[in-house]
C-alpha cells in the first residue's frame, strides 16, 4: 500500500462551484458551457489543449454516464493532479506509457541525459519515490503504482476478474533495467484487495481517477453510488483546468 502523500492546500482559498449530491440522480441538464460541450455535434472540435494534450468534444462526451472513459480524460486529469502536488518525487505517467514501456524507456533516457542514444545510465529511484501508471487494456482501465521505498507494485483494479498479473512482472523487469545496484531489488507485486469494485463495465476509467486521487490525498471511501457524481466533478475540473478540492469533499456531500 502506498503511503498517504501530501497535496498542496492552496486551493482551499478558492470557492467551490460544485453543489451536487453523492447519488445517482445527478442532473446532467447543466447550464452554460458544460451543456454546450455535451450537446456539441462536432465531435472533432478541440475544446482546449492542456500541455499539448488536445481535448476534443468526442473525448469530453465520454464523461457522460454509461460511457467508456477516453484515455485523454485520464491523461489530462493526471496533469492537473501533478500541478497540485507538494511532493516533486511523484510522477504520474500518461495512459500510453504502460502499453509502450520499451519506447518510454528511450524517452526517459533522452529526457534526463539529452543524448542521442541510450548509452547514459539513469536510476529512476534517484528521481522519484512513487510512479503512477494508468493502464488501459481493451476498454478497461486500472492504476498500477510502483513504490520505490517499499519495492512494491500494486494494481488498483476495479474489475471483479483480474486474474492476469503478467503485466506486473513486465513492469518489474522494466524498472530493474534502470537499476545500478547489484543484486537488483525484488519487487513484491499484487492486485489491491481494497480497491472498490465496479458494477458497470463502463466505469473503470472513473475508478482509476478516483484511485489516483485517494492515493495522493486521503478521501472518503468511494463506491458505485458516487460514479455519476464523480463524472460531473471530473468534467467541471477539466473545464476549469483546476482541481478545486483535492479532498473531493463535494463528491461526498450529503
Amino acid at each position: 500500500m502506498c503511503p498517504s502523500l501530501v497535496v498542496n492546500k492552496c486551493y482551499t482559498t478558492i470557492i467551490s462551484i460544485m453543489s451536487i449530491k453523492s447519488d445517482l440522480s445527478v442532473d446532467w441538464d447543466l447550464d452554460g458551457y458544460l451543456v454546450d460541450c455535451f450537446r456539441n455535434e462536432n465531435s472533432n472540435d478541440v475544446l482546449k489543449t492542456v500541455e499539448s494534450t488536445q481535448l476534443t468534444v468526442k473525448a469530453f462526451k465520454t464523461l457522460m454516464p454509461n460511457q467508456h472513459l477516453s484515455p485523454v480524460i485520464i491523461n489530462i486529469y493526471g496533469i492537473l493532479l501533478t500541478k497540485c502536488l507538494d511532493n516533486p518525487r511523484i510522477r504520474i505517467f500518461d495512459v500510453e506509457t504502460y502499453a509502450n514501456l520499451d519506447e518510454e524507456k528511450k524517452e526517459l533516457y533522452l529526457e534526463k541525459n539529452k543524448v542521442p542514444d541510450n548509452t547514459a545510465y539513469w536510476n529512476l529511484r534517484i528521481e522519484w519515490d512513487i510512479l503512477l501508471f494508468p493502464r488501459c487494456y481493451g476498454n478497461q482501465f486500472s492504476l498500477v503504482v510502483a513504490d520505490f521505498k517499499d519495492n512494491t507494485i500494486v494494481d488498483y483494479n476495479s474489475n471483479v476478474d483480474v486474474s492476469d498479473k503478467s503485466h506486473l512482472t513486465k513492469l518489474s523487469n522494466w524498472l530493474n533495467e534502470f537499476e545500478e545496484t547489484s543484486p537488483q531489488p525484488h519487487y513484491n507485486y499484487t492486485v489491491s484487495s481494497s480497491c472498490p469494485k465496479q458494477t458497470s463495465s463502463f466505469d473503470s476509467g472513473v475508478f482509476t481517477i478516483l484511485a489516483m486521487h485517494s492515493l495522493l490525498n486521503p478521501v472518503k471511501k468511494y463506491n458505485n453510488d458516487h460514479i455519476n457524481c464523480a463524472r460531473l466533478c471530473i468534467a467541471r475540473t477539466i473545464h476549469l483546468g483546476l482541481i478545486l478540492d483535492p479532498t473531493l469533499n463535494d463528491l461526498f456531500r450529503d
